[in-house]
Formats: C-alpha cells, sequence, structure tokens
C-alpha cells in the first residue's frame, strides 16, 4: 500500500493528492453516459469505484468520432456533386450523418 505524504498548512495536515486529469467529454460520450446510468448501473458503479469514468467516457466519444467520420467519407465518395447541386448535396449529407449516427450509436449502445 503506498503511503499517504501530508503537507502542514497552519494548523492542519492535508493529505498530498492531487485529482486525474480531466478530459474533454463529447457528444457520443454523454449519450453513453446516459446509456449506462439507466441501463447499465453495474457497470456505471464500478467505473465511478474505480475512478475512471471520464476516462472511459473520453475513449468511447473519441472511438465514435472516428467510426463517424470514416463513415462519412465513404458516403461522401457517393455524394452528388456539391458544385451543381447543393441542396441536393446538403440534403444527401445531412441523411448519411444521421444514418452514420444511428449505426454508430447502436454498435456502442451494445
Amino acid at each position: 500500500m503506498d503511503k499517504i505524504e501530508f503537507v502542514k498548512n497552519g494548523d492542519y495536515y492535508i493529505p498530498n493528492f492531487s485529482l486525474p486529469e480531466n478530459k474533454p467529454i463529447g457528444k457520443y460520450g454523454r449519450i453513453f453516459l446516459k446509456y449506462i446510468k439507466e441501463k447499465r448501473s453495474c457497470f456505471y458503479r464500478s467505473l465511478i469505484l474505480n475512478g475512471t469514468p471520464n476516462e472511459h467516457l473520453h475513449n468511447v466519444d473519441a472511438l465514435a468520432r472516428r467510426k463517424v467520420s470514416r463513415l462519412i467519407n465513404l458516403f461522401e465518395a457517393d455524394a452528388p456533386d456539391k458544385a451543381i447541386n447543393q441542396m441536393t448535396w446538403v440534403g444527401y449529407m445531412n441523411n448519411a450523418k444521421s444514418q452514420v449516427e444511428e449505426i454508430v450509436l447502436s454498435k456502442i449502445l451494445n
């Protein structure tokens, strides 16, 4: 077991420790957090007890973003010409993004 170091602050001794670095959690990490709180509470509690929920949610978010980006690039290859049909291109890309997000979220939430 590691020894705890104390720092004297006035008349009191305070444990000398620091909190882990918080990594940013994006859209997919927040969706996953809501899911595990509601559907997988034991897993959520184990993350809290281990002290790693932020790191795990950051990793889930990063993985989801990479998958979304890769799938959007695949859809973009078949997109209509943006210079000629801008509105058709926008509709196609919006549809592609919603399909990709649905696919990625269904994989992450299982």
